[in-house]
């Protein structure tokens, strides 16, 4: 029988509870589409001005390389914003840095190249003889992975893996960065892709272009342009920050900045989630030969908040085991 308590094939009836399984069906669709904006909207406004590593401006080259080298790291950061909301994340990880072991790409082909007579005929003839004997296959093997060593020669690079406390959650992460920095009159770039897992949510890979110039004698402009494409989320970030650094004193510096932030939430959305935002940070920081601690409170004007002002200010400590 039928609601209307004619037979079970009642065309009226048929029709009103597909409707209303196509309403639940769009209502929970909905919902869960709030649901993923809320989320993205949080995690927006927990990303913008928020330093993931220690920030290495106006830092000499001894103390670079005690951030940089092989070592284990017992650490905490706490951040307060002005609706009494904070954040805790007490860390513990071990890294190893390997540098370059060489500063320029170096390709050699002998005239026993398996695959030409020379290294002329390389370049003029198109009709050259294919490998087949399994020692030239072999030799060939050798020689493209020798050519990938020496592009991975060219790189720095720093793995990373460790315990975070986030939201009350034990978080088991582990980060692989490669980096290059180039070196030009008073410019300086940086090139960097990282891959970072944990067993929360936050998987991403995130590639960097950094540009810095000194300006004055205690003034640095900076440039980074990135991109982050989180895999679980299924959405990718793109920013782009303009800074002018100010050292103030060994310990003491002022930054400025201004940036923008465009997002890509979902592929089902066809829309994109922006925010531009600046801010003034003060930062004190303090180096010993196993301890670094940072308090830095920050003033932020951010597009979703109407640019009204937002204060926050970040606490960090580290202590750093290991050598060179």
């Amino acid at each position: 029988m039928g609601r209307c308590g004619q037979s079970s094939s009642c065309v009226n009836c048929i029709s009103g509870t597909k409707n209303a399984e196509s309403a639940t069906g769009f209502k929970l669709l909905d919902n869960l589409l709030k649901e993923v904006n809320d989320q993205l909207q949080s995690l927006s406004e927990k990303i913008v001005g928020f330093t993931e590593e220690i920030d290495t401006f106006f830092i000499n080259d001894d103390q670079e390389k005690r951030i940089n080298y092989t070592h284990i790291q017992l650490g905490y950061r706490y951040t307060h914003y002005k609706n009494q909301a904070h954040t805790h994340e007490p860390v513990f990880s071990a890294r190893i840095h390997l540098p370059r072991t060489q500063n320029r790409l170096t390709l050699e082909v002998s005239n026993n190249n398996p695959f030409t007579a020379s290294n002329e005929t390389a370049t003029n003839n198109t009709n050259a003889p294919v490998a087949t004997d399994p020692a030239q296959i072999n030799q060939a093997i050798d020689l493209g992975l020798g050519y990938v060593r020496d592009i991975a020669s060219l790189f720095n690079a720093k793995v990373t893996a460790g315990l975070k406390l986030q939201s009350d959650k034990i978080n088991v992460f582990a980060n692989l960065q490669f980096y290059r920095s180039f070196y030009y009159e008073k410019w300086s770039m940086r090139l960097s892709e990282e891959l970072y897992r944990d067993n929360i949510i936050f998987n991403r890979s995130t590639s960097q272009l950094l540009f810095e110039r000194t300006m004055a004698e205690n003034l640095l402009f900076r440039s980074i342009t990135k991109n982050i494409y989180y895999y679980d989320l299924g959405y990718s970030q793109n920013h782009q920050t303009f800074s002018l650094l100010n050292q103030l004193s060994d310990h003491d510096a002022m930054i400025y900045q201004l940036g923008g932030m465009w997002e890509k939430p979902l592929d089902l959305l066809n829309y994109e989630l922006d925010n531009y935002y600046a801010l003034v940070r003060y930062s004190r920081k303090i180096y010993r030969d196993w301890l670094f601690m940072e308090i830095a409170p920050q003033v932020q004007f951010l597009k979703v908040d109407n640019f009204r002002v937002n204060p926050l200010i970040s606490l960090q400590f580290s202590a750093f085991f290991g050598n060179n």
